[in-house]
C-alpha cells in the first residue's frame, strides 16, 4: 500500500487574481498547490493528499491522522511576528492564514512523530516552529554574489554548489558530498531552531541552513 503524503497548499484570496482570472468566479478564494510536489510524490511511490488551509483543529487533526508523512511546500514569507521581529525592508508577501494552519500541522505531526519535509518556505517555517529566526531578505545580510532569486531560466536550473557536511538521509540519496542546487528564495535561516542542526553549507561566505532532519527521515 502506498504511503499517503500530506501536502500543504496556498490560500489565494479572490482579489489576488486581479481582472485576468480564467478559472472560477471572481469572488471565490482558491486552494492551490504546484503539480511539481504532487507529481514528484507520485513518482516516488506515494499518494499525495492536498491539505486545505482551513483553520480548524478537528479538520487538521483528522488530516494528520490519515497521512503517513507531511510536506510543507514553498510560498510567501513567514510573518516575522512568529519569530519576534518587526517587519523589515525587503520582506515579501506574507501568508498570515497559512502560517497559522501550517504551524498547527507541524505541531500535530510532531505529536505523532511523523516524518516532515520542508521545502523553501516550508523549511523556514519549521525553523520558526522550533524557535529559530530568519533573514527577512538575504540581499541585505550577505556579501555573496550568488543570485538566489534566479528566474531567467527553467526553475530546475542549477545555480550553485552546496556541501553536505553531515551523514544524513540526504547524503544517502545523492551518494556525494557536493551537489548542485537551484535557488529560488530571498530568505534564509538566521538563528537555527532548538534541537536542529545544519547539514548543508553553501560554497561562499554565508552558511545556508535549508535542509533539516526533522521528526524522522524526510520522504
Amino acid at each position: 500500500m502506498q504511503p499517503v503524503i500530506g501536502v500543504s497548499t496556498y490560500y489565494v484570496k479572490a482579489y489576488e487574481f486581479g481582472t485576468d482570472r480564467i478559472r472560477g468566479r471572481r469572488d471565490q478564494d482558491v486552494m492551490l498547490v504546484s503539480m511539481d510536489y504532487t507529481e514528484s510524490i507520485s513518482r516516488a511511490g506515494g499518494t499525495p493528499l492536498a491539505i486545505a488551509p482551513i483553520n480548524s483543529e478537528e479538520y487538521l487533526r483528522s488530516v494528520v491522522d490519515s497521512i503517513d508523512a507531511l510536506v510543507l511546500t514553498g510560498g510567501g514569507d513567514v510573518n516575522p511576528r512568529h519569530y519576534n521581529q518587526s517587519i523589515k525592508k525587503g520582506i515579501g508577501k506574507l501568508e498570515v492564514e497559512r502560517d497559522i494552519v501550517e504551524l498547527k500541522l507541524i505541531e500535530y505531526a510532531m505529536q505523532k512523530k511523523m516524518p516532515i519535509l520542508g521545502i523553501c518556505r516550508g523549511i523556514q517555517l519549521l525553523n520558526v516552529y522550533f524557535k529559530g529566526s530568519l533573514f527577512q531578505d538575504i540581499s541585505n545580510r550577505t556579501a555573496s554574489d550568488i543570485e538566489h532569486t534566479f528566474s531567467k531560466a527553467p526553475k530546475s536550473t542549477e545555480v550553485h554548489r552546496v556541501n553536505i557536511v553531515k551523514e544524513c538521509a540526504l547524503k544517502n540519496c545523492f551518494k556525494e558530498d557536493v551537489v548542485f542546487v537551484n535557488s529560488l528564495h530571498h530568505q534564509a535561516i538566521d538563528q537555527l531552531g532548538e534541537g536542529l542542526s545544519a547539514i548543508l553549507k553553501q560554497f561562499n561566505t554565508m552558511p545556508i541552513r535549508r535542509c533539516l532532519p526533522c521528526s524522522g527521515t524526510p520522504k
